[in-house]
């Protein structure tokens, strides 16, 4: 191989990279949005109104076996607003989105 191919494919291995990185950062915040949709389609958008994860088909844990193209986000999304303190937790494994930490957490905006 001369110069001019390893350069080439170092600028395409490059290129893929900054791609997959790109689709993995909009995974993320789809996935983010979609916690958050649940949280309100449940209406658990208050302690009072709490609700368990499973109720609302959603899990801390990563699935050892996918059968899904794309890998699950939604873990990741829904540990990263816990960690935020956009969704808390009521009582033991039941919770809700508090709204007001949502509005103060900007980079959490998602369309309609």
């Amino acid at each position: 191989m001369n110069a001019g191919a390893i350069i080439i494919l170092v600028l395409i291995f490059v290129i893929l990279l900054i791609l997959a990185f790109r689709l993995s950062m909009y995974l993320m915040r789809r996935a983010i949005c979609t916690v958050i949709r649940t949280f309100q389609k449940h209406e658990a958008t208050s302690i009072e109104k709490a609700k368990t994860l499973k109720a609302m088909g959603l899990s801390l844990n990563v699935p050892l076996i996918s059968f899904r193209f794309f890998r699950d986000y939604r873990p990741w999304a829904l540990q990263t607003l816990i960690k935020a303190g956009v969704v808390r937790m009521a009582i033991d494994d039941w919770f809700y989105l508090s709204e007001e930490a949502l509005k103060q957490n900007k980079k959490f905006g998602c369309k309609p």
